[in-house]
C-alpha cells in the first residue's frame, strides 16, 4: 500500500511536505456510497490517507449505475460500503461499515475519524450526522443533489446544518426526481477537496454555501452565519413557540409547565421537589465524575449518548449537566429533538456546587 513521493508529486509541490504528512495521517469517514460518495472516495483513495472509512448500508441497483461510478452491473444486488471497499483496496486502507448510520451507531461510528463527509441522500440522515458531529466536535462537509442543482459546504460545529436549514426539508429521491450524473460528481469532488483542506489545515468553506446550477452554468456562494435559537449548536436559553413549531417540537409544557431548555440550580432544586417524574443525567468524563456529582443521576457520557437514546424512558423530563453547562446544552438540544422533553442545567456541577454553598 504505501507509495513513492513520485505518486504523490503534484500534491508534495502544491501543498509542500508538512500539508502531504497531514494527509498521511488523516481520517475521512464518507457516509453514502452513492453519487456523492463514490465521487468523494475516488479522489480520496489516491491521497495517501491513513484511512477511509465507508457506511452505507444500502446495495447497488440497477438505476444507480449511471451516477454511482464505482460501480458495474456485476455489483447490482451487493452492499455498497463493502462493495467500495472492493474497488479501492489497491489504493488506500480502507474500512466498511455495511449499515445505515442511525442514533445507535453514528457516535462510535465518527470517534475514530478526523473528518465527516455527509453524502447521504435524505436530510432526516443529513440532521442525524450534524447532531453527531456537533456533539463530538468534528467537522462536517455537507453535499447534496438533486436534478440540476447542487451544494456544498463546511460545518465545524457552529454554526451548523440547523442553522442553514431551519427546518428538515422534505426528501426526494434521486430515481424520482431525476439528477444529473455529472452534477453529484462537481459536488461530491468538492466534498472530497474539502476534507483535504481540513486536514492540511487551510481556509475553504465554512460560513459559506456553494450553490452550482448545471441547468444555467452558473455557481453563486450564499454566506451564512449561527443562529441564536438553533437547537443543536446554539446556547439560547429558550425558543419561541413558532420556532418549535418549525422544527417540529411540540409547545405543550413537559410534566405540566413552561418548556425550558436551560435551568438554573435553584430551579432545579424545586423542580426535584415539586415535579415528578424527572431524572438527571451526568454526560461527564469518568474522571470527572468521579470528583463529585448530583445525586441520583444517571452517567452516559457525552460522546456516548447519541448511541444510548434508547436506553432512556420517554415519560421523564431529562435535566442534563456537565461541568460549566456546554456540553449539557448540546446533549438537551439532541434529546429534544429526538422527541424528549429536556432541559441544560445552567452553569452545570459547578453552578450546583455554588449555590449549594451560598
Amino acid at each position: 500500500m504505501a507509495r513513492s513521493n513520485s505518486y504523490f508529486m503534484a500534491h508534495i509541490v502544491l501543498l509542500g511536505d508538512e500539508a502531504h504528512a497531514a494527509l498521511a495521517r488523516g481520517n475521512v469517514l464518507v457516509i453514502g456510497a452513492g453519487g456523492l460518495g463514490c465521487a468523494a472516495l475516488a479522489y480520496l483513495a489516491r491521497c495517501g490517507l491513513a484511512r477511509i472509512g465507508i457506511c452505507d448500508g444500502d446495495r447497488v441497483e440497477e438505476h444507480n449505475l449511471q451516477r454511482q461510478t464505482l460501480f458495474t452491473t456485476s455489483d447490482v444486488g451487493r452492499n455498497k460500503a463493502e462493495a467500495a471497499k472492493e474497488k479501492l483496496a489497491d489504493l488506500c486502507p480502507t474500512a466498511s461499515y455495511p449499515f445505515a448510520a442511525d442514533e445507535n451507531t453514528i457516535g462510535d461510528l465518527i470517534a475514530a475519524y478526523d473528518v465527516i463527509l455527509d453524502c447521504t441522500d435524505t436530510f432526516e440522515a443529513k440532521f442525524l450526522i450534524n447532531d453527531a458531529c456537533v456533539t463530538a466536535g468534528k467537522p462536517m462537509v455537507f453535499g447534496n443533489a438533486l436534478q440540476w442543482q447542487g451544494m456544498c459546504t463546511t460545518f465545524c460545529g457552529k454554526p451548523c446544518l440547523a442553522c442553514v436549514f431551519h427546518h428538515v426539508p422534505k426528501s426526494v429521491a434521486c430515481s424520482d426526481a431525476g439528477v444529473l450524473n455529472a452534477l453529484v460528481g462537481v459536488i461530491g469532488a468538492m466534498q472530497a477537496a474539502e476534507a483535504l483542506r481540513l486536514l492540511a489545515g487551510r481556509a475553504g468553506l465554512e460560513g459559506k454555501l456553494f450553490v452550482y446550477d448545471a441547468a444555467k452554468g452558473s455557481a453563486r456562494t450564499v454566506t451564512y452565519a449561527a443562529n441564536a435559537h438553533c437547537p443543536t449548536c446554539s446556547s439560547s436559553h429558550k425558543k419561541s413557540d413558532h420556532q418549535k413549531r418549525e422544527m417540529g417540537h411540540s409547545t405543550d409544557a413537559p410534566c405540566g409547565g413552561s418548556e425550558h431548555e436551560e435551568i438554573d440550580a435553584t430551579e432545579l432544586r424545586k423542580m426535584l421537589t415539586t415535579r415528578s417524574p424527572v431524572m438527571l443525567i451526568d454526560v461527564r468524563e469518568p474522571w470527572e465524575r468521579a470528583q463529585g456529582a448530583i445525586e441520583p443521576s444517571l452517567h452516559i457520557p457525552l460522546r456516548s449518548l447519541p448511541a444510548r437514546l434508547h436506553e432512556l424512558d420517554p415519560k421523564f423530563f431529562y435535566v442534563v449537566y456537565c461541568a460549566h453547562g456546554n456540553r449539557s446544552l448540546y446533549a438537551a438540544a439532541l434529546l429534544t429533538r429526538r422527541g424528549f422533553s429536556a432541559a441544560s442545567l445552567a452553569d452545570g456541577f459547578a453552578g450546583w456546587i455554588t449555590n449549594s454553598s451560598a
